[in-house]
């Protein structure tokens, strides 16, 4: 009897089931997010039709701006307090410097430094003089202890 049965075609199973299960995510994604998401989603171009573009345009969206010329702004306003060392003044203005995006770090740091260390002698020295960052520091230091 089994052998009278017609051969049935077999299953179709769907060749875009990776692309359905992408549309069913980036779906769930924007509904659980919440309306007012939704109409920032419904708002954005080239959303794309899977969830990696929707996600990617949704985090582009909500990422934070950075103002790289009030990062400058607050790099220039750095002056060395009373009790920070030349070490602690160069460790902050390396950590301000990198939302700056100069190109020359180093020859930034190395003016600021010059324009707000405390020590006048230091600031004298580094004009009269053309070193590096790294000489500059060390004399710094020099001076530093010198002063203790």
């Amino acid at each position: 009897m089994a052998a009278s049965l017609p051969i049935f075609p077999s299953f179709p199973v769907h060749e875009n089931n990776a692309e359905i299960r992408q549309q069913t995510t980036k779906s769930t994604l924007v509904h659980y997010a919440g309306e007012d998401v939704n109409e920032v989603f419904d708002a954005l171009d080239n959303t794309g039709e899977d969830f990696a573009a929707a996600k990617h345009k949704l985090t582009a969206h909500f990422a934070p701006k950075k103002n790289t010329e009030y990062e400058i702004y607050k790099f220039r306003q750095a002056k060395q307090t009373s009790d920070e060392t030349i070490d602690s003044f160069h460790t902050r203005l390396r950590q301000l410097a990198v939302n700056c995006e100069f190109t020359e770090t180093s020859k930034e740091v190395k003016s600021q430094i010059i324009q707000g260390c405390h020590s006048t002698r230091l600031r004298r020295k580094a004009l009269r003089e053309d070193t590096t960052l790294e000489v500059l520091i060390s004399s710094a230091r020099a001076l530093e202890l010198s002063e203790k």
